[in-house]
C-alpha cells in the first residue's frame, strides 16, 4: 500500500533527495515547498519509492490512495521512476490551477455512514462530494466555498459534529477538478504505459487492473472521482489477503485499515 498527501515528510537519507533534485531539477523537500502540492507528490512518491527498494518481497496486489497509485505504476513496472516523478509534478501544479487557493477545499467528517453523506452532499446549494472512502469511520468531503459552508451548516443539523477542515489548498477529487483532469490527459498521453507485472487496485474502480491502457484511462477518471480505498481493502479481504504492508513515510493506511477492523 503506497501513501498519499498528506503523508509527505523529509527523507532520513539524502541519496533520496539528490536522485529528486537531479530529476527534477529542483528539492521537493524544501521546507517551504514540502507542503505545497506540486511539490508533496513527488517527495511521497521519491520517499516511497526509495523504500520500495529495500523490499525484496513479491506482492500479490499493488494499491495506492490517490497520488500513492503512481507509485503503485513504478513498482509494477508501468512507468519508470522518473517518468512517474515527473507526472506527479505535473498532476500536482495542475490540481493547485483548477481552483484558486481559497476558493474551495476539503473536509473530514468522522464516524458516520458514507453513503448517507453522500447523499447529503447532493441537498445542498453549491458543489461538494464525497471524495475519499477512508474506511466507515472516516470519509473526506471536497467541494467549493460555497459548497463547503452549505454542508457544514447541513451536518449541524444533522447532529453530526465531528467534522475536521483538511490542511489542502484546493478541493481534490472532484468535478472541480475537471480543468486538470483534461490536462492530465494530454500529458498522460505523451506516456508509453507498459502492462503491469503485479495487479494494481484502482482508485476509481476497487478492482484489480494490469492493463497499461486501461491503467492511464483510470488514472486520468481518478482526478475527478473519489478514492475507493475503503471498497479496495474489502476486496483485498474477500480474496484471501492477509497481511498488508504500507510503504512510504507514516503509517496513515495502516491505521484507516486498523480503523475496519483489520
Amino acid at each position: 500500500m503506497f501513501p498519499g498527501q498528506g503523508s509527505q515528510r523529509e527523507p532520513s537519507d539524502p541519496a533520496v533527495i539528490d536522485s529528486a533534485r537531479r530529476i527534477l531539477g529542483f528539492n521537493p523537500f524544501e521546507a517551504d515547498k514540502i507542503n505545497l502540492t506540486a511539490y508533496a507528490q513527488p517527495a511521497i512518491l521519491s520517499y516511497s519509492v526509495a523504500v520500495l527498494r529495500t523490499l525484496d518481497s513479491k506482492p500479490n496486489y499493488l494499491a495506492g490512495h490517490s497520488v500513492g497509485e503512481y507509485t503503485a505504476l513504478v513498482a509494477g513496472g508501468v512507468l519508470s521512476f522518473e517518468e512517474a516523478l515527473k507526472a506527479v509534478h505535473y498532476r500536482g501544479q495542475v490540481m493547485q490551477e483548477a481552483v484558486p487557493v481559497g476558493q474551495g477545499g476539503m473536509l473530514a467528517v468522522l464516524g458516520e455512514d458514507p453513503d448517507k453523506l453522500a447523499w447529503l452532499c447532493e441537498q445542498v446549494s453549491g458543489t461538494v462530494a464525497v471524495a475519499n472512502y477512508n474506511g466507515p469511520a472516516q470519509t473526506v468531503l471536497s467541494g467549493d466555498t460555497e459548497g463547503l459552508t452549505a454542508i457544514q451548516e447541513r451536518l449541524k443539523q444533522e447532529g453530526i459534529k465531528k467534522v475536521l477542515p483538511l490542511p489542502v489548498s484546493a478541493p481534490f477529487h472532484c468535478k472541480l477538478m475537471k480543468p486538470a483532469q483534461e490536462k492530465l490527459a494530454d500529458y498522460l498521453a505523451q506516456l508509453d504505459f507498459q502492462d503491469s507485472n503485479t495487479p494494481i487496485m484502482s482508485n476509481v474502480t476497487a478492482k484489480p487492473e494490469t492493463s497499461g491502457v486501461k491503467l492511464r484511462e483510470l488514472l486520468i477518471q481518478q482526478v475527478t472521482a473519489p478514492v475507493r480505498f475503503t471498497q479496495i481493502i474489502r476486496f483485498l479481504k474477500s480474496v484471501g489477503v492477509t497481511e498488508l504492508i504500507e510503504v512510504g513515510p507514516g503509517k496513515t493506511l495502516t491505521n484507516i485499515v486498523k480503523r475496519m477492523g483489520g
